[in-house]
């Protein structure tokens, strides 16, 4: 698997959320990953729509950061 993509769909209705806001718990598939040896990307497929200047960029901006300290959370919990 070269691409794991980060999503946060509904069981039976599909709702666009941020990655901490679904029904998967982020740090435990997080961890999950780690613990196989995954090597490849982390990314959020679609982000929820907001208001607002630069609104698409804002919302993917918001993703990455949650990933990025998921990860730097996952790494601080090893030492």
């Amino acid at each position: 698997m070269c691409i794991s993509e980060i999503s946060q769909a509904k069981k039976i209705e599909f709702e666009e959320t941020f990655p901490d806001e679904g029904d998967v718990d982020m740090l435990k598939a997080a961890r999950t990953y780690k613990e196989v040896g995954y090597k490849g990307m982390l990314m959020p497929d679609h982000a929820p729509a907001v208001a607002g200047e630069n609104a698409a960029t804002v919302a993917f901006a918001y993703c990455y950061g949650y990933i990025r300290a998921v990860l730097q959370s996952i790494d601080a919990l090893n030492d």
